[in-house]
C-alpha cells in the first residue's frame, strides 16, 4: 500500500534563514536535494498545493486571482517554465494558448503528461532548466513562470530572465506569480520538508512584487503588478 504523503505545510521546519540569497551559494548545495523532494512528492503535489482543504481555505481568493490572470494572458505560442504537475498548463491550454513546457524534473514531466492525457490536451514537454532553456532565439510569444522564482538563487534567477528574454520575441510578454514576502519574513529560507519520514531541504526565496520588478528591469517593463493575500502577480513586456 502506498504511504500517504502528509501535507508539507504541517512538517515545515525552517533550518536556516538569510537576509538575501546573494550572500550564500545555495543552489549547488541544495539543487539535487530540492529536485529529489519534487520527485518524492510528485504524485501528491497537485492535491497538497491546490486541492487540499488547507490550501482551499487559505489560498482560495489568491488562486482565483491567479487563474483570472492566466486566462487573460494565455494565448499564442506560450512557454511555461517549471510546470510542476501541470496545473497551470491545463489552464493555459483551455484559454487557447499553444504551450511548450520546460521542466527540470522528469518525474514531474510524467505527471503533467498523464494529466494532459486525462484532459484530452496536448502540449510540447521538454526536459530542461530555467537557466538553459532548450529553445532557439525568439521562438515564443510569451512566458509564464508560476511559483518557480522562489526556488532560484540569485545567479540562477538572473540567468533565467536572460534566457526568457532570448527565447521570447521582442515585445512579447512575461507573467510571473509566486509566494509573497510578507512583513517579518526573512528574504531567504531553507525549509526542511518531510515526505514519508524522509527529510528534504528546499530553498524558498521570498520576494515582494516591487523587488521582482527591479530584477526584471534589464529585460522587461512592468505592465501590471498586484499584491494578493499570500502571493503576487506581475505582468511585463519584454524589451
Amino acid at each position: 500500500m502506498k504511504e500517504k504523503i502528509v501535507p508539507p505545510e504541517k512538517n515545515d521546519e525552517i533550518v536556516a534563514t538569510y537576509d538575501r540569497v546573494e550572500q550564500v551559494a545555495l543552489r549547488e548545495g541544495l539543487g539535487a536535494e530540492q529536485d529529489a523532494y519534487y520527485v518524492a512528492i510528485a504524485d501528491q503535489f497537485e492535491h497538497e498545493w491546490y486541492g487540499s482543504r488547507e490550501a482551499d481555505k487559505r489560498y482560495a481568493s489568491d488562486l482565483q486571482e491567479m487563474a483570472d490572470a492566466v486566462d487573460a494572458f494565455a494565448r499564442g505560442d506560450l512557454l511555461e517554465v517549471g510546470a510542476g504537475s501541470g496545473h497551470w498548463t491545463i489552464r493555459c491550454l483551455n484559454a487557447g494558448a499553444r504551450v511548450t513546457v520546460v521542466e527540470p524534473s522528469e518525474t514531474m514531466r510524467s505527471v503533467t503528461r498523464r494529466r494532459l492525457t486525462s484532459a484530452g490536451k496536448t502540449a510540447r514537454l521538454m526536459l530542461g532548466r530555467s537557466e538553459a532553456i532548450p529553445l532557439g532565439d525568439h521562438k515564443m510569444d510569451r512566458c509564464l513562470m508560476a511559483f518557480v522564482l522562489s526556488h532560484l538563487d540569485g545567479a540562477t534567477r538572473d540567468a533565467t530572465f536572460k534566457e526568457i528574454a532570448r527565447v521570447v520575441r521582442p515585445g512579447g510578454e512575461l507573467l510571473l506569480m509566486d509566494s509573497l514576502r510578507e512583513p517579518g519574513d526573512p528574504g531567504v529560507l531553507v525549509v526542511r520538508r518531510v515526505v514519508n519520514a524522509q527529510p528534504f531541504r528546499v530553498l524558498k526565496v521570498l520576494h515582494k512584487p516591487e523587488e521582482v520588478a527591479a530584477m526584471i528591469d534589464p529585460v522587461a517593463r512592468v505592465q501590471e503588478m498586484k499584491t494578493l493575500n499570500h502571493a503576487w502577480v506581475l505582468r511585463a513586456r519584454l524589451v
